[in-house]
This record gives structure tokens, sequence and C-alpha cells, in this order.
């Protein structure tokens, strides 16, 4: 916010009024093509009916409906029959070689869902953050990671992110993610 420091140079923020105000195509003009914002998404929200719903997924139906408990979930994974919360913890962790340019920050903000959910100590996530940092600074990019990006990504290691599905994973670090039978338990 103008009149704020900014936390990462520590300095003033200013605005300066300077022309007309300009569109988004305009400013999209002068990014990369794969970090341009595309406010044209549209928003497909459910038609599905309460009932359909109620039909559909009645955990979530007598969970949130019912009960009136609209608390977000976590992932379920150590239920799921020799299964635990490390196994997919650590296979994020082996995805890191996938990870290009632009995504860097992602796959480390996703790291800090994953751990979350998946009942990994911060601790660990933070030991584990620092060995992965490495190896992302190695990635070509023009701009270079800081120890903000870590600070900042931690800050998603909260229950207010446990409704990130297996689509805003892949479509936030471009990590394709096959629907295997642990996986797809553990992202309902």
């Amino acid at each position: 916010m103008v009149g704020s420091i900014n936390d990462k140079y520590d300095i003033l923020i200013r605005s300066f009024k300077t022309g007309e105000k300009i569109t988004l195509d305009c400013l999209n003009q002068y990014v990369r093509e794969e970090f341009r914002v595309n406010v044209n998404k549209p928003f497909k929200p459910s038609k599905m009916t309460r009932e359909q719903a109620k039909e559909a997924y009645p955990d979530w139906h007598q969970r949130v409906i019912v009960e009136k408990n609209k608390k977000l979930k976590k992932w379920k994974i150590s239920e799921q029959k020799g299964h635990n919360g490390d196994e997919l913890y650590n296979w994020w962790l082996r995805q890191v070689d996938q990870i290009r340019g632009g995504h860097r920050y992602y796959f480390l903000m996703c790291m800090s869902i994953y751990a979350c959910k998946c009942d990994i100590p911060k601790k660990r996530l933070e030991k584990d953050m620092l060995e992965i940092f490495n190896k992302l600074q190695e990635i070509e990019h023009d701009n270079p990671m800081t120890a903000y990006d870590i600070e900042s990504a931690l800050e998603a290691y909260s229950k207010e992110y446990y409704n990130f599905t297996i689509a805003d994973i892949e479509e936030l670090t471009e990590v394709r993610i096959e629907y295997s039978n642990v996986i797809v338990h553990a992202f309902r």
C-alpha cells in the first residue's frame, strides 16, 4: 500500500500519477506470455443443487449443512490403508526436478501446503525447504530467489490453504499430478 515500507527492499512505497489509466491488456504486452494475467477467465459456479450435492457428497453435507461446521478439512492420507502423510509430502519433494523458472516460488508454497495438510512438523518443513531452495536457485530465471521467498512460502503452512485442489496445485506449479488412489483420496 502506498506510504508503507516494502519488506523486501526496506523502502517507502510511493505512487505517482503520470498519465491516463491503462488496461491490463496493455500491461500484459510487456510481460512474457507465461506470466500474463487473464482476467477473462470465466468463473464457473457449481450448477449442482443442494439436493444433488447432498447425494453426491454426503460427508460434506452432514458436516457443512447439517452441523454448520465450515472449518476446512485436512487430507485423510493416514486413513488410507498402508499410507501416511509422509509418503505424499516426500513425493512432492521429489517433483522439484520438474520445476521451471516462474514456478519456483509456487513449488515452495505448495510444499508448505502439503506439509501442513500431511501433519509434517514446521521445523522439518523449514529444514527441507532450505535444501530444496538451493536446487531452485540453480533454475535459470530473470528474477533470483531470495530468503524472503522462503519466508513468504512458509505462510502457506496454515489451515487457510486446506482447500487447495489438485487442479490448483497443477496450475500454480505446472507439475502434472497422477491420480493414484492415494492422491485422489488425499485431495478430497
